[in-house]
């Protein structure tokens, strides 16, 4: 179960990849936690915004105690998912989630992250 430390230590996470995601224009962030229970184990999830773009990169971190779901490399069991976000209509559309290694340093993370929201552009490989 994510308690007070672990959250207190997921919120650290998610300051510290917003730092290294500033370097990127990403100059605001949001930072909330939902403390979970008996039968959730919590979660500490974010929001980095970019001023230039329309779509913003949300980001949840969690201790999970379920194993063999994703690929997590780690004992604690955190689970770090991205995807972006926009606002369509007046509602928010999720983008594709993500899951990516948290076993990364921050500037590796936020490498990671940019990829998320800044794909690579598509590749043509058509002969002409």
């Amino acid at each position: 179960m994510c308690m007070g430390s672990q959250r207190h230590a997921l919120s650290v996470v998610a300051l510290t990849i917003g730092c290294a995601l500033s370097a990127s224009g990403f100059t605001e962030v949001q930072i909330k936690r939902n403390p979970g229970g008996v039968a959730v184990s919590g979660e500490v999830y974010a929001e980095y915004w970019h001023p230039d773009l329309d779509h913003w990169l949300y980001v949840c971190l969690v201790s999970s105690v379920l194993r063999g779901l994703v690929d997590r490399p780690r004992d604690d069991g955190l689970v770090l998912m991205a995807r972006t976000r926009v606002n369509h209509n007046k509602r928010v559309v999720d983008g594709a989630n993500h899951y990516l290694s948290p076993s990364k340093d921050s500037v590796s993370l936020a490498q990671d992250l940019l990829t998320v929201i800044m794909p690579p552009p598509c590749q043509n490989n058509a002969v002409a």
